[in-house]
């Protein structure tokens, strides 16, 4: 009898194990689903993009110093293909120039690789990814392009040689000009395009296909000299030419090596131009740039994180011991546009309403501020308190994910430029506003500074009167970025908008006034527009912080 018990609580108490087990490798072991193998994430259509492991570890480059990655990573299988593509950026325009992204490639064929995309459309695509299949990623992971360093050591395998597979060029291995051998090759096929990803069968250490050659493959650093050793490096801060790696079908057997690199300008669409996608780690890494993931928050963050911080106005601290003040508004209706009589340049009054609360700077972004964040100084009127000019939306919002990538937001929120919405509320002074003409007066000289008052040259910032809520120069001095096109249709005459970086319109928006111009342009209801890629020297922004979608 005593042998039975015993027996049974042996059973019971083994039992109880194996169900700890079961509902720890369930649950507990799923809350980050990051110790896993390789992954595959399921787009519309019955589309798979297989993601594989990548382990932490090191890698000697060409010119004999060490690299060390600290945290393990996916990376795809293969090259993103037409098909995988399609099913993501179906309707799909670039944020840049309004270009149909749906199907960009010359050489069709579901299984061959995209080609003919931009550095650009390989980020809008990683965003669009983020945005849409965020429940498909493990928890604080993001879709994004691999870094530099993480596309070598993913290349290498553990390989020093030329290739991955050694030094001499194979045409069997790789999809290169075969006329263009290298390392003791012989010449081999010359296929003249691109081929179905995987279909020459050679796959490295790692697993990975068509490493060498097919399509060429964004990286995400900016191009510059390399540095020394070094641990997880993410590139320089700034420059004018994105990293590609890998060669394509057009390319020498030389050009597709592990080691070489080469930069190309991130607009450029060129027709061996292609990528493939990371699954990279969404904390404690940082790659000059935070708009893949910008557009999702981190699931970890709480709902309490998510509707906002505690307390009111904020001071961020830049390097160099500069500060960036930022005012909070609270979430309200207004009365948008014109008023009073005016109608201007296409201006209709409407309710606007902002269901959210948000910062916005305390005075346009100047030159010590930018110079902190970006380490330059582009401006044609110098001066550490004059507000930054000559910078581009696309500027303005790189500014913004430098911010963002610093940690400097609070946990659920964001630097951006405001909508149209937003910085008109608060030109008017938000729940405050007293009704002005110009923001915080019916005088224009008493905010702005114009071309009456300007001597044609900016100004410091907060010199003049300030508006209700102790923001300046939100008339005149210079125009500011926002976020949102220029369009004035049905969605921004009857709530809040905040479509922002719509693919539809190239045209983004100004608003404020300058010094350049006179008075009337300076009016809180009066908008304008520029490309997003034109700098002036009347043209600067003020930044945002909101809560993350």
């Amino acid at each position: 009898m005593t042998s039975t018990r015993f027996l049974r609580k042996s059973f019971l108490f083994f039992l109880a194990i194996l169900l700890t087990a079961f509902v720890f490798t369930a649950y507990g072991g799923k809350e980050n689903d990051t110790d896993g193998g390789d992954r595959t994430i399921s787009l519309p259509g019955g589309v798979k993009l297989e993601m594989v492991k990548i382990p932490a570890g090191n890698f000697r480059r060409a010119d004999g110093k060490t690299v060390r990655l600290t945290k393990s990573y996916w990376l795809g299988k293969y090259e993103v293909t037409n098909e995988q593509w399609q099913a993501v950026m179906r309707g799909y325009r670039a944020s840049q120039d309004g270009t149909d992204l749906s199907d960009p490639s010359s050489r069709k064929g579901a299984k061959r690789p995209v080609e003919g995309v931009s550095w650009n459309d390989a980020m809008d695509f990683c965003k669009r990814l983020n945005e849409l299949y965020a429940d498909k990623l493990p928890r604080g992971y993001r879709i994004d392009l691999p870094t530099e360093a993480q596309w070598e050591y993913a290349c290498r395998a553990g390989t020093t040689t030329n290739y991955s597979y050694g030094n001499a060029s194979d045409t069997d291995k790789m999809n290169f000009d075969g006329n263009n051998p290298y390392g003791g090759g012989s010449k081999g096929v010359c296929r003249g395009a691109t081929v179905d990803v995987g279909s020459l069968g050679y796959k490295n250490a790692f697993g990975l296909y068509d490493m060498h050659g097919n399509v060429c493959e964004w990286c995400r650093d900016w191009f510059k000299s390399y540095g020394g050793d070094t641990a997880d490096p993410t590139g320089p801060a700034t420059g004018s030419k994105r990293v590609n790696r890998g060669g394509g079908w057009f390319s020498s057997a030389r050009d597709c090596r592990s080691a070489f690199r080469d930069g190309i300008d991130p607009g450029s669409r060129g027709k061996g131009l292609g990528c493939r996608l990371a699954l990279v780690p969404d904390e404690g890494y940082s790659s000059g740039s935070k708009a893949a993931r910008d557009t999702f928050p981190n699931r970890s963050t709480s709902a309490a994180d998510a509707v906002g911080f505690s307390g009111g106005d904020r001071t961020i601290s830049l390097p160099g011991g500069v500060s960036m003040e930022m005012v909070r508004l609270e979430a309200g209706s207004f009365e948008m546009s014109a008023r009073d009589g005016e109608n201007f340049d296409g201006e209709v009054a409407h309710r606007a309403t902002l269901k959210r609360d948000f910062c916005i700077g305390r005075t346009e972004v100047t030159q010590a501020q930018w110079r902190a964040v970006m380490g330059t100084n582009p401006s044609k009127f110098k001066g550490d308190d004059l507000p930054v000019e000559q910078v581009s939306w696309n500027d303005a919002m790189e500014f913004c994910e430098k911010l963002n990538d610093s940690g400097k937001a609070p946990r659920g929120w964001k630097f951006t430029l405001p909508t149209e919405t937003q910085w008109e509320y608060a030109a008017r002074g938000g729940k405050k506003s007293k009704g002005y003409k110009y923001s915080g007066s019916d005088k224009a000289d008493d905010v702005a500074w114009y071309d009456a008052n300007s001597g044609h040259k900016t100004h410091p910032v907060g010199q003049k009167k300030a508006n209700e809520i102790g923001l300046y120069d939100m008339s005149g001095n210079v125009y500011e970025w926002c976020l949102d096109d220029s369009k004035k249709d049905s969605s921004k005459l009857t709530a809040e908008f905040s479509r922002g970086n719509d693919r539809s319109s190239s045209d983004r928006a100004l608003r404020g006034g300058c010094w350049f111009f006179n008075a009337r342009y300076c009016r809180s209801a009066c908008g304008g527009r520029s490309a997003p890629g034109d700098r002036g020297y009347d043209i600067g922004f003020r930044v945002a912080l909101v809560p993350v979608q």
